[in-house]
């Protein structure tokens, strides 16, 4: 993203479900980046964090909205 440390406000990071070594190995990076830079650290469901991401693309998007959710094993059709 071109930002150093100093930018940032917070370290953000997606938790499970999914595929746990994936999620392990962001997890491990995002909290050093927070622990080395004295940020505050902040998990995210990472299936929430797809769904939501609709909302970037739409910001118009009010809840509650239908979305069709898939990724990896997970395949569901959802009301946010």
């Amino acid at each position: 993203a071109g930002m150093t440390p100093d930018q940032l406000g917070a370290v953000g990071v997606t938790m499970g479900p999914g595929l746990e070594i994936c999620l392990r190995v962001g997890y491990r990076a995002a909290a050093a980046l927070a622990t080395a830079h004295g940020l505050p650290f902040v998990s995210v469901h990472h299936l929430e964090a797809h769904v939501l991401t609709a909302r970037q693309f739409e910001p118009s998007l009010r809840f509650p909205f239908l979305v069709l959710l898939v990724s990896g094993g997970h395949c569901q059709i959802l009301l946010a």
